[in-house]
């Protein structure tokens, strides 16, 4: 920040997450699931929100680096008191990660709306609830360096586990019948966006 720029603006997106939005804009819009289809399944079209799910390696590198700007933009903008600062170790905890990107992608949202309805409620809702969790979760925790979560021996723990709780889960439905549903789950499928009897392949719709 220069020292005549009294606040600064929120960061822009790259490229690629532009163009990630412009596909998501379509999907939003289409009325017919066909003219989307260029796009691929619609579970695999990128959110930026979600970095999590983003498999495209520079897409996610771009989104990474948007968010590490953002936080930048936060804390200098919005953290008045030291509670309310996100921590630099901020990629180092999940639940920081999965929480900015939708406080973000909605502050780029507010940002672009033709009111400032949106921008309103981000900061009467989105950025205070944001910042309650984060202090409820970290409070002192990396004040003086990053520490690892405080569950993570049992976590561990939980993990080591699952064999057995999977083990519950067969006992729990091996002496089960398949119900009418079950048959007529078997009994149907899904072919062409049509459900067909597979016993005698009418198509019902």
């Amino acid at each position: 920040m220069s020292m005549s720029e009294l606040v600064r603006p929120f960061p822009s997106v790259g490229g690629r997450m532009h163009r990630a939005y412009a596909n998501l804009a379509r999907l939003e819009q289409a009325k017919d699931p066909s003219t989307v289809k260029h796009l691929g399944p619609v579970e695999f079209i990128a959110r930026p929100w979600d970095v999590a799910g983003i498999t495209d390696r520079d897409l996610r590198l771009e989104v990474w680096e948007w968010l590490d700007r953002c936080v930048d933009w936060l804390n200098t903008e919005y953290a008045w008191q030291l509670g309310d600062i996100v921590p630099s170790c901020w990629p180092r905890h999940p639940h920081l990660v999965h929480e900015l990107g939708t406080v973000f992608d909605q502050r780029r949202r507010a940002g672009l709306a033709a009111t400032s309805d949106l921008l309103a409620e981000w900061h009467r809702y989105t950025l205070p609830s944001f910042q309650n969790r984060m202090k409820e979760t970290l409070r002192t925790s990396c004040d003086a360096g990053h520490r690892p979560c405080a569950g993570t021996a049992r976590i561990g723990a939980a993990r080591q586990d699952a064999t057995v709780r999977a083990g519950s889960f067969d006992r729990d439905v091996e002496h089960l019948e398949p119900d009418d549903e079950d048959l007529a789950t078997t009994r149907f499928a899904l072919v062409d966006g049509h459900i067909v009897d597979t016993s005698s392949g009418e198509v019902l719709t």
